[in-house]
């Protein structure tokens, strides 16, 4: 589960411009794709817009899905990543449930320090079930980590597990904002233009990702809540 609360506040600007500032905890932080999702849906569900400018490239818009009915989307703006080497700390970062050594296959990254390293497993890998080295990934990158795997057999099904412990994220239940980095690179290693995000963690998150020219658009269902039910 998420390790601290992540939140958006959102404050309209003009016409169909908002601003949204994501925060983990007490942190501002680059981008939380589920909570922008679920902001889309706050806006857009009464029907009076049908597309949503939340700057920085990032976008919102309302439209029919392949059963006409509506369909909210959030267009996060494409990052590239290039394969590199799977680091040495990674090779001892996972084990399964009886304790046995899990490898990665492979391993991609982001440009910047802190951005994202991405490490694809073994088809027949229990993701769900594997143990995480937390300390290794703080003491050993700056960069938060996704774990994912890809069963030609089911080649629209992605399985994913994301964490980023050096920003108080031990394991995200949902994670929109790396889309924009595994849309991608999906698109180039698998040839993947669209495909379903099913989140092994422990609250089991699941999306959808298209890739287009210039964004990953994601949804998925979005539960309206009271404000009493939020965490203190």
């Amino acid at each position: 589960a998420t390790s601290v609360q992540t939140r958006c506040r959102v404050q309209h600007r003009s016409g169909d411009r908002y601003q949204v500032d994501c925060y983990q905890g007490m942190q501002r932080i680059q981008c939380c794709g589920h909570g922008l999702l679920a902001a889309a849906h706050a806006l857009l569900a009464p029907g009076d817009q049908r597309c949503l400018d939340f700057g920085s490239g990032i976008w919102a818009e309302c439209m029919p899905d392949d059963d006409a009915q509506p369909e909210i989307r959030l267009h996060l703006p494409r990052i590239a990543c290039t394969s590199v080497d799977i680091p040495g700390w990674a090779l001892h970062l996972l084990h399964g449930a009886a304790g046995e050594p899990v490898t990665p296959v492979e391993a991609a990254s982001t440009a910047e320090a802190n951005g994202y390293l991405l490490l694809r497993l073994n088809e027949r890998a229990d993701l769900g079930s594997l143990l995480v080295d937390l300390s290794l990934i703080t003491t050993s990158t700056r960069r938060a980590v996704l774990l994912w795997q890809h069963d030609a057999a089911q080649p629209g099904r992605v399985r994913t597990r994301y964490f980023a412990p050096q920003y108080g994220n031990a394991e995200d239940a949902a994670t929109g904002s790396v889309l924009r980095v595994l849309g991608p690179h999906l698109q180039h290693v698998a040839g993947l233009d669209s495909f379903v995000v099913i989140q092994c963690s422990s609250g089991g998150g699941r999306m959808t990702a298209r890739n287009t020219d210039a964004s990953v658009s994601i949804s998925g269902n979005v539960q309206p809540v009271d404000s009493e039910e939020l965490p203190a």
